[in-house]
């Protein structure tokens, strides 16, 4: 047994190793890529489930490295490993906070946007309170999403600065919800506005039919019992577009109604300046039901 024992010991510190080897390896990778370039921001349309019209939009980080090449996010982790997350999230607030200007500049009405922000950014209290100034100096507000592996985390401390923001005007989405060990406790101490409900639960009719519907709509119907707006996020075809709209979404999200795109597409959505063709007045119905 003592032999063995040594033997697995030996085997755990060979992986160990390998595994940090591997890890260096690709920050190398991934450090290497972002030279040269710049970042930039994809915005996602977020449509109302029951007319289809946009009504808000999900600031996505995204790089175009020196050959203009566009990235896709996978460099977020090892950032993120390198305690680069909230110099990642001020970079988001700056690019958001720039390009609504700018839109505004133009004559567009612009829906509104939501942007990630992670645990570090949230608990710093200078980052949240020149954020927060600085969107009343300009008269913007966003929806701040939250994803589940911070809001675990400090609930005590995340509950406070959520209830900062919300006051400051600023609603509160729960991203990835269901993806991990989600807790409907937790969601309650975070005054959230809405629930973005993840992939996992949106497709699950797909495996078990009758259960996986059965799990949608209940949590759906949770949701909406305990006062959150639900948002239904990775549809990707016309049965899923169905299926999530039986259920009971508010909001709907995915490749099938819209892809990430650059500012510049993205602004098509909302070309004209009326408020009827946006679907705004949908939007403020669907805020007075997030809020109910």
């Amino acid at each position: 047994v003592s032999e063995e024992i040594n033997h697995r010991h030996e085997r755990i510190i060979m992986n160990q190793q390998k595994a940090v080897m591997e890890n260096v390896t690709v920050t190398q990778q991934v450090l290497r890529q972002l030279q040269g370039g710049h970042f930039t921001l994809f915005y996602q349309p977020k449509v109302n489930a029951t007319s289809l019209k946009v009504i808000g939009l999900e600031a996505l980080l995204r790089y175009k490295n020196a050959q203009g090449k566009i990235l896709p996010p996978t460099f977020l982790p090892v950032l993120y490993e390198q305690g680069l997350s909230q110099v990642v999230d001020t970079k988001v607030v700056n690019l958001a906070f720039e390009q609504v200007i700018k839109w505004r500049n133009e004559g567009l009405i612009v829906p509104p946007v939501a942007i990630n922000f992670d645990k570090d950014f949230l608990l710093d209290n200078s980052a949240v309170r020149d954020f927060i100034t600085r969107a009343q100096e300009l008269d913007v507000s966003f929806y701040i999403e939250i994803t589940e592996h911070t809001y675990t985390v400090e609930v005590d401390a995340l509950a406070s600065v959520v209830k900062r923001l919300r006051e400051a005007g600023h609603r509160i989405s729960i991203d990835d919800f269901g993806a991990g060990y989600s807790s409907l406790t937790t969601l309650l101490a975070l005054e959230a506005d809405e629930i973005k409900l993840d992939r996992q639960l949106v497709i699950a009719h797909e495996e078990e039919p009758e259960r996986g519907t059965v799990l949608l709509a209940t949590s759906i119907q949770l949701c909406h019992s305990l006062g959150f707006g639900v948002v239904a996020e990775g549809v990707e075809n016309e049965e899923q577009l169905q299926t999530v709209r039986r259920c009971g979404a508010d909001v709907i999200q995915g490749y099938y109604l819209g892809k990430p795109m650059p500012a510049y597409e993205v602004c098509s959505l909302f070309q004209k300046v009326d408020a009827d063709a946006l679907g705004l007045h949908d939007y403020a119905a669907g805020e007075e039901q997030l809020s109910a």
